[in-house]
């Protein structure tokens, strides 16, 4: 039988964790600088303290040590460099707490994660159902569907991108990469765990083919890693995946003889899946990875050993916001914070007992490296899901 506490648990943690992605592009009329998905964490995170009060539950404090570390570094940076912005800082040192508490109190045992999973399931068939409606809508009748709505006292805080020359459906979730991240980890839950629902398989093609048509290209590659590690680690039909694989293979060959007149007759939306395919042919330009890493060659001296110091990063930077993680992160607590990091991914990589989790850290690293994802809501997202089923690895998953 349950207690009281796993109750309470169960009642919003499956509810509240698989909601925050989509709720990012949304914010208060009259707050718009603080989105709908930080207000829930910050419930969330109140809501999980609270619980391990009442049970008097040991926390992770891995996450709370490293995010300490980060912000004693910048102490010591502050001083070498002026303050480009006092709210700038207080703003950024609370976000990245928030994100450490969360994770130090998210590994619990309570949580259920057939509840969560169901959940995580629905969001992405609704989301995946209304981002076809998007497609059909755009090739029969010639309208692009928004990504985001407006609803009076909720509004959206970001460019709708139905707006660009090419289309690209992002469901509710306002950009691509957030619906990727929510669909890539529910096709990993269906791959990977023992969860049985009806129509296993016929989801699982469906969440492939939306996480395609959401264009998003760090989506697209880490589904087909996502793919070949499902098609390896399956002991029990090894013979059968090899088959499989040169089936797949022999599949994608032709479709890339033939990409060209493919992608030319799905008009915008081929469009822009070629420019999400041959995208990583352009890393030195782009501002997410080549163009990000190209600030690192300003930074010399003690900056480069320190930083500038979290939140401080703009004193370089000025206006520029669209850099990845691990180029702000050096920015801010220089190159001893990376390796305090490094450090914490390493204590992450040890704890790795399921396939599942394994891409988790994939997805996590892959999306930090090429976009802003380290201590985000889509990095809180992750993480969170990295904790609760290595904690419950053996009962969820086959080892």
């Amino acid at each position: 039988m349950e207690t009281h506490n796993n109750i309470q648990y169960n009642k919003y943690v499956p509810i509240i964790l698989p909601s925050i992605l989509f709720l990012f592009p949304y914010a208060f009329s009259f707050m718009k600088f603080l989105s709908l998905s930080y207000i829930t964490v910050l419930i969330f995170t109140v809501l999980l303290f609270l619980d391990g009060i009442r049970s008097n539950r040991k926390i992770n404090v891995t996450p709370l040590i490293l995010i300490s570390v980060l912000v004693f570094i910048s102490l010591f940076s502050y001083y070498n460099v002026y303050i480009y912005s006092g709210m700038f800082v207080i703003q950024d040192i609370v976000k990245l707490y928030v994100w450490g508490l969360m994770l130090a109190l998210i590994n619990s045992k309570k949580i259920n994660v057939d509840k969560l999973t169901r959940n995580m399931i629905r969001i992405s068939i609704a989301a995946c159902s209304y981002l076809v409606i998007q497609v059909i809508f755009h090739y029969i009748i010639g309208i692009n569907l928004p990504n985001v709505f407006d609803f009076g006292i909720i509004t959206h805080t970001t460019t709708d991108l139905r707006a660009l020359r090419n289309l690209r459906p992002a469901a509710f979730y306002g950009e691509p990469a957030y619906l990727s991240s929510q669909l890539l980890v529910t096709l990993g839950l269906l791959l990977f765990s023992n969860y049985e629902c009806k129509g296993k398989k016929a989801l699982i093609i469906f969440f492939a083919l939306s996480n395609i048509l959401s264009t998003s290209t760090a989506g697209i590659y880490l589904m087909l890693i996502l793919i070949f590690m499902k098609l390896f680690t399956n002991k029990k039909a090894i013979i059968k995946n090899i088959f499989l694989l040169f089936i797949v293979s022999i599949v994608l060959i032709l479709v890339s003889s033939n990409i060209d007149y493919i992608l030319q007759n799905l008009g915008s939306v081929g469009d822009t899946l070629r420019y999400a395919i041959e995208k990583p042919q352009y890393f030195e330009s782009s501002s997410r990875i080549g163009g990000s890493y190209s600030y690192l060659g300003d930074v010399d001296g003690i900056q480069s050993v320190l930083g500038y110091g979290i939140g401080n990063e703009y004193v370089l930077l000025g206006s520029v916001t669209y850099i990845n993680s691990f180029t702000r992160l050096i920015l801010q607590t220089g190159y001893i914070g990376f390796l305090v990091y490094l450090t914490y991914i390493l204590s992450l990589l040890l704890k790795v007992n399921n396939m599942f989790v394994l891409y988790i850290l994939i997805v996590y690293l892959a999306k930090s490296i090429t976009g802003g994802s380290m201590f985000s809501i889509t990095g809180m997202y992750l993480l969170s899901m990295f904790y609760i089923y290595q904690v419950q690895g053996r009962e969820v998953f086959a080892i």
